[in-house]
């Protein structure tokens, strides 16, 4: 499988997704903004020109969270998510698609305004009408979910962006399982990329 990569995107999720499972991967790493993700072969394989892409034989997939469950019902064999009939499953579903439906969005405003703009272009008015920080409280109450593969896999969908990515960690401090460490899989797939 060839998982179109850029450091510091969602593509980490994917990258560390597969570590996780110990999946075999081939790595196309871009550099954000790269005019290559432009291109058009690339824009064949992704219109939009973004990453992550996975292609798998036949199947190109894209859009992160797309990917891991297609990743996880291809190849998981049950790992990191619950049995379809058990009652963990709707709550499992729940947080993968709160992870990347609701955090994110508020998220990735927070750490463009915060560390990806320069201080001449940064908005605080951007930065103070995300709501996110009044959720955060409330979702300490998770711990007691956060020792299954739910756990680990709603990590696995929020990690990203270097702030988000800091907050999770902290976060899941009260995790029985602690997670690996998404800093880990970048540098994995740079090494990766390196020795093409």
């Amino acid at each position: 499988m060839k998982i179109f990569f850029a450091p510091d995107t969602r593509a980490v999720r994917v990258v560390w997704l597969f570590e996780e499972l110990g999946l075999p991967y081939e790595l196309e790493l871009f550099k954000l903004g790269d005019a290559s993700m432009r291109s058009s072969a690339y824009l064949g394989i992704h219109p939009l020109g973004r990453v992550p892409t996975l292609v798998d034989e036949k199947v190109t997939i894209f859009e992160s969270g797309a990917i891991v469950q297609y990743v996880l019902a291809k190849y998981g064999g049950g790992r990191l998510t619950p049995d379809v009939g058990s009652q963990e499953f709707p709550v499992y579903l729940q947080w993968f698609h709160f992870a990347e439906g609701m955090i994110m969005p508020p998220i990735n405003i927070i750490v463009v305004e915060t560390v990806l703009l320069s201080a001449e272009r940064r908005n605080q008015v951007n930065v103070d009408s995300c709501w996110v920080r009044p959720v955060w409280p409330p979702l300490r109450s998770v711990r007691t979910f956060r020792a299954g593969p739910t756990c680990r896999l709603t990590l696995i969908v929020s990690a990203s962006g270097r702030r988000s990515k800091r907050r999770v960690q902290r976060e899941s401090r009260g995790a029985q399982t602690s997670p690996r460490k998404p800093n880990r899989f970048v540098a994995a797939a740079k090494r990766r990329s390196l020795r093409r």
